[in-house]
Parts: C-alpha cells; structure tokens; sequence
C-alpha cells in the first residue's frame, strides 16, 4: 500500500471512473487497474463493485474516510518540503551582539522575511560567549558576533572590523577639538560599555598592555542607554563606531588618536554545517550587508 495507489483510489472513488482517474494522473488505464488489483490484494478486501457503474464496497467506503485525512496531510507536507527546498519556509535561529542587532540587521531581515509567510524566526540578542556556546551545543543555526571561545566545533569569518570611538555630548569642549589623545580624557569621567561585551574586553586589555587608568565607575550593557547618558552629561563613552549609524541629536562621535582599538565581527557556525537553501540565502544577504561596513576613518 503506497500513497500512489491511495491517491489513486480516491479518483476513482470520486469520479467513478477508472478511465478518468488514468486521464488525470498521465497514466494508462492498465496502470490503473494493477494498482488497484494490488491495493485490494496488499488489504485483503474488494474495494468496489464492478459493473456498469462503480461503487464502492463496505471495505472501499471505510478506505475512503480513513486516506481523505491522511492523503490531505501527505500533500500538505510535499508543498511544505517543497517550500523549504526553494528556501521560502523553514526555521532560522539566529543570535547577534549589540550594537550590531539593533543598527544593521534590521535593514536585511525585514524585508528578507516580509514575503516568506511560512518561515518560523528567532532572534537572540547576547553577548559573543554565549551565543558561541548556544551554537556549538546546536540550539542556535548561527550567530553574528565577535571571535568567541575556543569551542572545538566553531568556525569564525570575519565580515568587518569594528572600530571604538569615543563619544562626546556636542557642546563638550571636545567635540571641536582638532586631535583627541588619550591624555584628553584623564580627567573625564568615562561611561564604559557592559562587562561581558567584546568592546568592553578589547578597551581593558588595551588599558592593561599601556598601563593606563582611566576613572570610570558606570557600566552600562544598553549601547543605546550609553549614548543617551552622553547626551544627559553623565559622561562620554567609548562606544562601537557603528552605533553612529543611528545618529542620536546631541552627541558626537570623535576618533582618539592614540587610542586606535577594533576587533572583528562575522559569522559563527559550527565546523561542516549544512546549511538549507533558506538559511544560505539570509546568510547571504547578511554577507553582503556587513561585509560593506568601513569605519568612517
């Protein structure tokens, strides 16, 4: 008993035709008849009555009530396979980092799923240590962050390189000055970015190789909480360059010259993934996005 022989019962069961069933699927009406001669030997029952009209048996009418449901699922999930073969349905779990999430995915995943009705989306927003580990343990397909951990199972391309500046509110005496130097901010209160950020990891480590202290007691994870504190005059903050893209009124975004920091941001997959026709699709467009990225200096 194949699904061929149920379909193929059912037309003759609906149209009371052999003939016509073997017309509507392209096949001989020989065809038909040893698929339906097979059906009733594979169940052991005569499923219609022969003579110069069709019926159904007892057997048949029973057969008919129980494939409708069954032959109605079977189709349902050939157009789904079929779907997510041609990349318009399936699942993705992605993760991104701030300030990457907020100022460069949007413009690639709203329209990359405005038309795809049938694609099932998630997006997790964490910190590049967390989202490494939830990609090697197979919970997320992918992540956009920077270099995580070593995991055994991870791969890592690089898509840009993001840079830090420093941010300054626009009528700080800063803002208009010529050349920033580290020795400027020594007496500056300093908004840094949240503890387990990459941007935060790269200024200290940077701080710690020069010997250099700078005074900061504000930790704050939200890039977008950081600029509006800025704004507020509790301090300037050295944030990803790319949070200039949302260019918040008030604030200035000012290279230090002395002070030239960045670290790489890309794609994390676990080693020899296989990627489905959907999810290569989006990482495409995200490919082409980010690796568009140049820092304004």
């Amino acid at each position: 008993m194949d699904l061929k022989s149920l379909k193929t019962f059912k037309l003759i069961a609906t149209n009371g035709s052999f003939q016509q069933a073997a017309q509507e699927q392209n096949y001989a009406q020989s065809t038909v008849t040893m698929q339906i001669k097979k059906l009733e030997e594979d169940l052991g029952v005569k499923l219609f009555e022969r003579g110069k009209k069709i019926a159904l048996t007892e057997a048949g009418r029973v057969l008919l009530e129980e494939i409708t449901p069954l032959l109605f699922s079977a189709e349902s999930i050939r157009q789904k396979l079929t779907s997510y073969d041609k990349g318009e349905a399936g699942m993705i779990r992605m993760g991104a980092i701030e300030p990457t999430t907020s100022l460069m995915l949007p413009s690639v995943i709203v329209p990359f799923l405005k038309d795809r009705h049938h694609v099932k989306f998630e997006l997790e927003v964490g910190n590049t240590n967390n989202l490494g580990h939830r990609v090697a343990k197979g919970e997320l397909d992918f992540a956009v962050c920077s270099i995580p951990s070593a995991e055994e199972n991870l791969v890592f391309t690089q898509w840009f390189e993001e840079t830090l500046g420093l941010l300054v509110p626009q009528y700080h005496p800063l803002a208009d000055k010529e050349i920033i130097n580290f020795s400027d901010l020594t007496r500056e209160r300093l908004l840094f970015p949240g503890q387990n950020s990459a941007c935060r990891h790269i200024l200290e480590t940077y701080l710690m190789k020069q010997g250099k202290n700078l005074y900061s007691t504000i930790a704050i994870g939200s890039t977008e909480m950081l600029k509006k504190a800025v704004v507020q005059g509790l301090g300037l903050a050295i944030v990803p360059v790319i949070s200039d893209k949302s260019n918040l009124e008030g604030t200035v975004l000012r290279k230090v010259n002395d002070m030239q920091l960045s670290y790489p941001i890309g794609l994390v997959q676990r080693k020899n993934q296989i990627a489905g026709n959907l999810q290569t699709a989006l990482l495409n467009e995200l490919r082409r996005e980010l690796t568009a990225w140049k820092a304004p200096w």
